[in-house]
């Protein structure tokens, strides 16, 4: 798997795709982040106190408090902005990295080698998925000016970092899946890329429908497959703050919990949707392990039948 690992990074790393989405998304984001600067730094973030008050009063409406908390709403814009990149760039890194064996006729090859073929998958899994990676963190100096306006927590920035990590080798092996499943280069790319639009963006608009609509359990089931949901439910008090904006609607889902022999058990949001992609992960690159390998017990299990 080591072996496989070090050539994924050493083939992948000599093509030009990573380097100029690279430089395309610092650009992007340095440029997100100087225009939020330059609007949110001539806005005073408190309304100013009355004659003789003691404090300034908490914001009300959505305007406001996306003034007041700007620094967290800067962090969850950029970071949203992350999982937008990941959902274009991983399930394409996952896909090429098989069909782009395929294609050169090496595939045969390596899995005749000798490498079992989820250890196979699972070194070209990690090997894309550190590009992904790569692209990922030329976003990092942009942050920068999250802490300018005030910062947020090290429990907020590890909950969306699992998240995002989770989600994006998640997306990575479903591409490695629909190149073992999917015929040329083109298809596996597209069809990855629409999964990863349906989870940004189909399952954010679902749960805000589920949530208006007053279907807890639906907007619940939602919030966990939306990587956009669980990165605001990693600062839980901006959620808080964005959901006492709009009068009438339903608490957030901000805490899944689970009854067992009379007990309660919960974690944050994007604890437990990272975990469920993540596992959910390793059931895909299984099941492409057993698509890839033409002699795995699986398919041969009727010829052994066969045997006296």
């Amino acid at each position: 798997m080591i072996a496989v690992l070090q050539r994924e990074l050493m083939v992948g790393l000599r093509r030009g795709t990573p380097y100029g989405l690279l430089g395309a998304n610092a650009f992007i984001l340095a440029a997100l982040a100087i225009g939020v600067s330059a609007v949110a730094g001539t806005i005073s973030p408190w309304t100013a106190p009355a004659i003789g008050a003691t404090s300034a009063p908490s914001p009300t409406g959505l305007g406001p408090t996306l003034i007041a908390w700007r620094g967290p709403v800067l962090f969850f814009v950029l970071t949203a902005w992350i999982a937008i990149v990941a959902s274009a760039t991983a399930p394409l890194s996952g896909a090429r990295s098989l069909t782009a064996e395929r294609s050169a006729g090496t595939l045969d090859g390596l899995i005749g080698s000798g490498t079992g073929s989820f250890a196979l998958l699972l070194g070209k899994a990690l090997g894309a998925g550190a590009q992904v990676v790569l692209v990922l963190l030329s976003g990092a100096p942009a942050f920068a000016l999250v802490w300018l306006f005030g910062g947020v927590s090290v429990r907020v920035v590890l909950l969306a970092s699992g998240l995002l990590l989770a989600y994006a080798g998640f997306l990575v092996v479903l591409g490695l899946l629909l190149g073992a499943v999917l015929p040329g280069e083109l298809p596996p790319a597209i069809v990855g890329g629409t999964v990863g639009w349906l989870l940004m963006a189909g399952a954010l608009v679902g749960f805000l429908v589920a949530l208006a609509s007053g279907f807890v359990t639906t907007a619940g089931a939602l919030a966990l497959a939306s990587p956009a949901v669980g990165l605001l439910a990693a600062n839980r008090e901006l959620a808080e703050a964005l959901a006492r904006a709009f009068p009438g609607l339903p608490s957030l889902p901000l805490r899944p919990t689970l009854e067992i022999a009379g007990q309660s058990f919960g974690a944050p949001l994007p604890f437990v949707a990272g975990l469920l992609y993540g596992l959910l992960a390793l059931a895909l690159l299984s099941l492409a392990a057993a698509l890839v390998d033409p002699y795995h017990p699986i398919k041969t299990l009727r010829l052994r039948q066969r045997q006296p």
